[in-house]
């Protein structure tokens, strides 16, 4: 799942390792907002595979090649 939104094991090392300089409360909103991060790319990734899906389909329908 990490890997469909660009993410290595090397980005959530440093990740790990920013967030260990945190307090609790720090690291709790920092991993909050990182979630959003990821989920606001999982849905930018899943906007633009529809997005082909439709152009694909389009292409097929007009025999063209994209």
């Amino acid at each position: 799942m990490l890997a469909s939104t660009g993410f290595t094991i090397f980005d959530l090392q440093n990740l790990t390792s920013d967030a260990q300089n945190l307090t609790k409360e720090e690291q709790i909103t920092f991993t909050e907002e990182k979630i959003q991060e990821i989920t606001a790319m999982q849905n930018d990734l899943e906007s633009a595979k529809e997005l082909l899906s439709k152009m694909v389909a389009e292409s097929k329908k007009n025999d063209c090649v994209l």
